[in-house]
């Protein structure tokens, strides 16, 4: 494991110096993406979840796709069934998949054997289901312009509403934590509905937003809110009853759904991009890296490394989002002209930024140019070369360099 600190910039003369001009943030993290593979529904997907090796795949023209995903490069398709209206959003619990099927409601689906999904039951919605969740034998829907519903599914071949609560908004999100259903209400924003009592649904608290909220997400005391033109929103709701602001970032189009997974928040951002953002912060969440998709993004689930995105008619992106690492240039140890210069010895060391930084100085297009000068880190010209060797490019593989890599 080698050393992550700046001392060892001295190797080379007024390296130091240069590294404190670049302004530098040691540490920046990054993550560089790779499109692993990719799966067409032939219609438009719109949400899925990953279960044991599968990804259900909600797709708004053809129904529910049960995807093989062990092999990222190569995902089959393995089960599949055409629901009546357009499958908007599902979940999966045990071998039971709950669709929300928009015009028709709540689908139930029968999923022990993923290459013959059955139909169990369904419950027709006089609106739309936009979203569902599901939690203690009861079905939560957003119910488009009738807000929540509560359904009992305890018999999965006779779901039966239990209870309702009219939003003022329009609702397009759900998730359930505990005896609390926190629904993204449109202009209605966040909705936090008490449902300890499954039959009588009340308010708990709200908190109001200046731009349409379509997805939210719960993790401990804070929800995150995908706020279109907002962007993400991220609401303290320790006190139900009132609920405040903690920070945000504004997306560059408009923010549709979110998943949180440790201190990443995952967003598609609809106009063709999915964002990564550190909240380990929750008051100041940044950019970490942007991945560009040819059309519209929806829904967006993540297992470690790598994310499985539904980009409307293109179907299922699989994405890799490794971390940045600094190239190995050299063999350690080995000076200008030796048989190991610029031979790279499988190590990234303090020969490597030597190496580096002469190339910098010679102005090496081919070796030195790393990406675009003035793009933040996260942006979409981050990491592109831009046909200059700037001291943009000395920033940026210095601070991956300090990052360091597995």
């Amino acid at each position: 494991m080698r050393m992550k600190r700046f001392g060892l910039v001295s190797i080379v003369p007024a390296c130091t110096a240069l590294v404190l001009h670049a302004g530098l943030a040691p540490g920046q993290e990054c993550v560089s993406f790779e499109l692993l593979g990719s799966y067409d529904t032939a219609g438009y997907a719109s949400d899925l979840v990953l279960e044991n090796g599968l990804a259900y795949l909600a797709d708004l023209n053809t129904g529910v796709h049960i995807l093989d995903v062990s092999d990222p490069a190569n995902p089959s398709l393995v089960g599949f069934f055409a629901t009546p209206d357009p499958a908007q959003d599902l979940r999966v619990v045990g071998d039971i998949a709950y669709v929300a099927d928009h015009g028709a409601g709540l689908v139930i689906l029968d999923v022990s054997d993923p290459s013959n999904p059955a139909f169990l039951g369904s419950w027709d919605s006089p609106v739309d289901v936009e979203d569902v969740d599901v939690e203690g034998g009861y079905a939560y829907l957003a119910d488009y312009f009738e807000g929540l519903k509560v359904v009992d599914v305890s018999d999965p071949t006779n779901p039966t509403l239990v209870g309702a609560y009219d939003t003022p908004g329009v609702s397009f999100g759900v998730r359930v934590v505990g005896d609390l259903a926190y629904v993204a209400d449109a202009n209605g924003g966040l909705q936090i509905i008490d449902v300890s009592d499954p039959t009588n649904p009340t308010l708990a608290g709200f908190y109001g937003t200046l731009q349409p909220a379509w997805g939210v997400e719960v993790v401990g005391d804070l929800a995150y809110l995908a706020n279109d033109m907002a962007g993400v929103q991220i609401i303290d709701v320790s006190d139900p009853g009132n609920p405040s602001l903690v920070g945000a970032y504004d997306t560059e189009w408009y923010a549709r759904d979110v998943e949180v997974v440790g201190t990443r928040a995952y967003v598609t951002d609809f106009h063709s991009s999915m964002l990564v953002l550190d909240v380990s912060d929750p008051s100041s969440p940044a950019l970490i890296g942007t991945y560009t998709t040819p059309e519209e993004t929806y829904g967006v689930a993540v297992a470690g490394d790598t994310a499985y995105i539904a980009v409307g008619q293109t179907g299922l992106f699989i994405v890799d989002m490794s971390p940045c690492c600094a190239p190995d240039l050299t063999t350690q140890g080995a000076g200008a002209g030796d048989p190991g210069y610029g031979v790279p010895d499988g190590v990234v060391s303090a020969a490597d930024l030597n190496y580096f930084v002469n190339a910098y100085i010679a102005g090496d297009l081919a070796l030195a140019d790393l990406t675009t000068q003035g793009a933040p880190a996260g942006s979409s010209g981050y990491g592109v070369p831009d046909g200059v060797v700037s001291s943009a490019d000395l920033q940026y593989y210095v601070n991956l360099w300090v990052a360091g890599c597995p």
